[in-house]
């Protein structure tokens, strides 16, 4: 089974590149999120937006942000 977008990114990027805001994942645009987001299935509806916190650029990822999946329906 292919591993969702949250799995890649957190193999294969810092942990400072990765946060979320309830079901959406945020990823900090790096060579390693761009191309994570280039092979996305849902690249439609990721969005790039300035960060207020560290003036950088970041992907919003909607729905991809597992754990809160995981947390509304733990039986799966």
């Amino acid at each position: 089974m292919k591993k969702t977008i949250y799995e890649q990114a957190v193999e294969l990027m810092d942990q400072t590149e990765i946060d979320f805001y309830q079901s959406d994942l945020y990823l900090k645009r790096t060579e390693t999120s761009q191309r994570l987001v280039d092979e996305y299935k849902f690249k439609g509806n990721v969005k790039i937006f300035t960060s207020q916190i560290d003036k950088r650029f970041w992907y919003e990822i909607p729905f991809g942000y597992d754990p809160y999946w995981k947390a509304r329906n733990p039986k799966k």
